[in-house]
């Protein structure tokens, strides 16, 4: 076992796990914490401990209206039917957006008032989306407010429905909803700079995205987001592609039930299916599909550290393909949990330009180590191309990669509008891809992490693959120990996390002999969470009895490690405090698992016949045999 202590130790020879080794880690950690009541300003980040539901129009709104098949605007000279778009004089705002056009889903006649109003779906155009979409002439974007806080069945496209006044419509304009890929379907004339300005006036728009924002009852605030593709069966009929055609397009298929298939069960490859061949427009839906329990879905992590989210990854169930980091302490403990796995030991620069490393996983995690995004930060262009190119890093692993999914973890301070120019950069980066991506600031001890530790994750689904939501909270506050709600456990406490330790073994890790205080401190309630975040530093946590510090092993199971896990190399406490709860990832990435199956339609058995799918992720050696042969090729020609 590699040697797991600092190399700094204090007279007297007593070894130390302690010592922080960065003292900016420290100072970035306080600064998120003091950036926390600025970033609550804008954003809601209480999340309650109870997973919310989204709100449709009140029935209740709908009773003493008359629909009607048309409408005649006399001023204008021209008829309204439903399905049509119209531009209006004065846009609709919602949120912080301005609505030009309405698609019309009704027209109705309010019985008391005998006054006509139109109904339908906002849109804006996606330059004026704050760059977190592609800027391009006529594209446009459907924009949503849903309140999540009241029961009620129907869905965020109800609730999303507008009322405008007849009068202030300008005029009808043509609206393409599509699910194809950026130009197809645009105006033929958008490409012609002598016509940009008609084009703009007066020719086709075209939406492939829908922008969601939701909210809690009575708050301003939104709590999470999201810019969701137009799928399948939301686009219009004449410019709709099978999901089948923009998954093989963008990444050359997908193997359904998972992509790590045991080596007596693969079979042959079968054809790509190619994103403009028309020979598969009508495609057959799949029926339910068998698979092995053997037959995994495959995941990377970049950006790995010491492997939280690896740990959760490999724990959820799924093959954990290949790993990537470049500092030397993360990689021993990557080598001494993850035998099974490909460990990238690069700068990440040197992993996305490296040709020969090729991998096609079905999820991708993202952890970039970008600074705290603090308004302590306020020294103009500090570490601006430093995270910038951190940033975009993650859209060239995107373009890499390809993967059928995506989790990103971030500091929730990248949300202060200090820096929305770098967060709507990082959103930008996937939807140039064509990702559909929700984000949201999650409270980990709602999902049995043992202390208040939170931080902005963010989903994201390929082109052709459904945005999967967020796993519900599996722990709440307002649960007591006595009575659980429909199956929503109390807080996790500090006790309980580490009553898993056994006292009567020997742990290399929890010596806590080693840590006594000098002059107690004021013990607290070991029968509740952390009263502070697991950090590099923390120094403010200790152990309930007062006497001492926490052991590194009680760290790391505060942090959401399980027992198993093993540390590796020096900096072990800062190892730890980066890390991204596994006990959260597990969680996230069985909610994913489970999420692809339904998608795929498979059911799993002990015994199935797999049939693969048009692709199947080609090993790390197949990679570097097939350079060879074809370098070999090339020279003999």
């Amino acid at each position: 076992m590699a040697d797991i202590w600092e190399p700094n130790s204090p007279p007297g020879g007593e070894l130390n796990p302690f010592v922080v080794d960065d003292e900016q880690d420290v100072i970035q950690i306080h600064d998120e914490e003091e950036v926390e009541e600025e970033v609550a300003e804008v954003i809601d980040i209480t999340e309650d401990g109870l997973e919310p539901f989204q709100r449709g129009r009140d029935p209740e709104s709908r009773s003493g209206e008359e629909s009607l098949p048309s409408f005649q605007l006399r001023d204008q000279g021209f008829l309204l039917r439903l399905g049509m778009t119209v531009e209006l004089i004065e846009p609709e705002v919602i949120g912080k957006f301005a609505i030009s056009f309405v698609r019309i889903s009704s027209i109705i006649r309010q019985a008391y008032t005998n006054n006509v109003v139109i109904r339908g779906h906002g849109f804006t155009r996606a330059k004026k989306m704050n760059g977190m979409l592609p800027k391009q002439l006529n594209e446009c974007c459907l924009v949503a407010l849903v309140d999540t806080g009241i029961h009620d069945p129907l869905s965020w496209r109800e609730q999303a429905l507008l009322d405008i006044k007849p009068e202030n419509i300008l005029t009808t304009r043509k609206l393409r909803v599509t699910n194809a890929p950026f130009p197809r379907y645009r105006d033929e004339y958008a490409e012609m700079a002598s016509k940009r300005q008609q084009v703009e006036d007066m020719g086709i728009l075209v939406s492939r995205y829908c922008y969601i924002e939701y909210h809690q009852t009575d708050q301003s605030k939104p709590r999470e987001w999201a810019f969701v593709r137009i799928g399948e069966d939301e686009a219009d009929k004449e410019f709709r592609l099978l999901d089948e055609v923009l998954v093989n397009g963008w990444r050359g298929g997908k193997v359904r039930g998972g992509s790590f298939i045991p080596a007596e069960q693969q079979g042959r490859r079968p054809h790509h299916i190619h994103l403009d061949d028309p020979a598969h427009s009508s495609m057959p839906v799949h029926g339910p599909t068998h698979v092995s329990l053997e037959q995994k879905y495959t995941a990377g992590d970049t950006f790995a550290g010491a492997g939280g989210a690896s740990r959760g990854i490999t724990d959820s169930g799924l093959h954990l393909e290949f790993c990537v980091d470049n500092w030397e302490h993360a990689i021993a403990s990557l080598n001494a949990n993850f035998h099974a796995t490909t460990i990238y030991n690069v700068d990440m620069h040197d992993f996305i330009v490296d040709k020969n490393i090729k991998h096609r996983v079905d999820i991708l995690h993202l952890s970039p180590p970008c600074q705290v995004w603090s308004p302590a930060h306020t020294r103009p262009g500090q570490n601006v191309e430093k995270n910038l190119a951190i940033l975009f890093s993650c859209t060239h692993l995107i373009e890499k990669i390809r993967p059928r999914l995506f989790t990103v973890e971030q500091t929730f301070g990248i949300l202060h509008p200090r820096f929305e120019n770098f967060f709507q950069s990082l959103v930008r980066g996937f939807t140039d891809h064509g990702y559909s991506v929700r984000w949201k600031v999650i409270n980990f001890s709602h999902y049995g992490l043992p202390q208040p530790r939170r931080r902005l994750i963010m989903i994201g689904a390929g082109p052709g693959e459904k945005l999967p939501p967020f796993p519900p909270p599996t722990h709440s506050p307002e649960v007591s120990r006595s009575r659980r709600n429909g199956g929503i456990k109390p807080l996790t406490t500090a006790r309980q996390a580490l009553s898993v330790i056994d006292e009567r073994r020997r742990h290399d890790f929890h010596q806590p002999y080693l840590q006594p205080f000098p002059t107690p401190k004021a013990p607290w309630d070991g029968d509740k969470p952390l009263p502070y975040t697991v950090t590099c530093g923390a120094a403010e946590n200790y152990h309930w009895s007062g006497t001492r510090q926490f052991s590194p092993l009680e760290y790391a199971l505060l942090q959401g490690f399980p027992l198993h896990h093993q540390f590796a190399g020096n900096c072990i406490k800062k190892q730890i405090g980066n890390a991204f709860p596994p006990i959260f990832v597990k969680l996230l990435y069985q909610h994913l698992a489970n999420w692809l199956d339904t998608q795929d339609n498979v059911i799993r058995v002990h015994q199935a016949r797999v049939v693969p799918g048009p692709f199947r992720t080609p090993s790390r050696r197949e990679n570097i045999q097939r350079h060879d042969e074809e370098e070999t090729l090339k020279s003999r020609s």
